[in-house]
């Protein structure tokens, strides 16, 4: 499908979960060529995604909903460092990480 969206010179995409149940190699290429659509033809991706580590990686801005309603606008990377909103706030403390250290320790 992303092969083809240069020929029919679309203005928009519009990626609802474009990568949300494929492995992560298969993810980052996916990414990658939504990228080269948007700087290569001049195409605006609309990203619809519940996974804010995606959204860090793959969009200049971000939008952030609750209820239908648009809680927080701004610059990607600034909101997921310094999000104002509560409900920003706890989405991104939601995000498992990885603290290998940790674990050792309990074990």
């Amino acid at each position: 499908m992303l092969a083809r969206c240069p020929l029919c010179k679309p203005e928009i995409i519009i990626a609802d979960e474009p990568v949300s149940m494929i492995d992560a190699s298969l993810r980052t290429d996916i990414l990658a060529q939504l990228k080269s659509l948007n700087l290569n033809h001049q195409i605006s991706i609309l990203h619809i995604t519940h996974d804010l580590t995606t959204a860090y990686n793959a969009c200049d801005k971000l939008v952030v909903m609750k209820n239908g309603f648009a809680v927080e606008f701004s610059n990607c990377k600034s909101i997921i460092k310094t999000p104002k909103n509560k409900y920003t706030q706890d989405l991104i403390g939601s995000i498992p990480t990885l603290d290998i250290k940790q674990n050792w320790l309990e074990s």
